[in-house]
């Protein structure tokens, strides 16, 4: 049983260093600075809702209750007290 997992972990090395030979034989790929990405497409009605969460703004919901919006994917929400 023992054999069979050190031959085991034997053939698991071997593949991972023939791996990490393969990729660091590749060649890099220069990126321009600074990276621009493609335009893509965006649908109309998409742009309108988009257009609703900026400028960034902190909104006061209630007393005590604050609401970050715009300024990342996520909504934080303060809560005084």
């Amino acid at each position: 049983m023992k054999t069979k997992f050190q031959h085991f972990a034997l053939v698991i090395i071997l593949a991972l260093v023939g791996i990490a030979g393969n990729v660091a034989a590749q060649e890099s790929v220069a990126v321009p600075n600074p990276y621009e990405p493609e335009a893509v497409p965006v649908h109309p009605t998409l742009l309108d809702k988009y257009k609703e969460f900026f400028p960034p703004a902190v909104l006061k919901v209630t007393d005590g209750v604050w609401v970050a919006r715009g300024y990342n994917r996520d909504n934080p929400v303060l809560i005084e007290g």
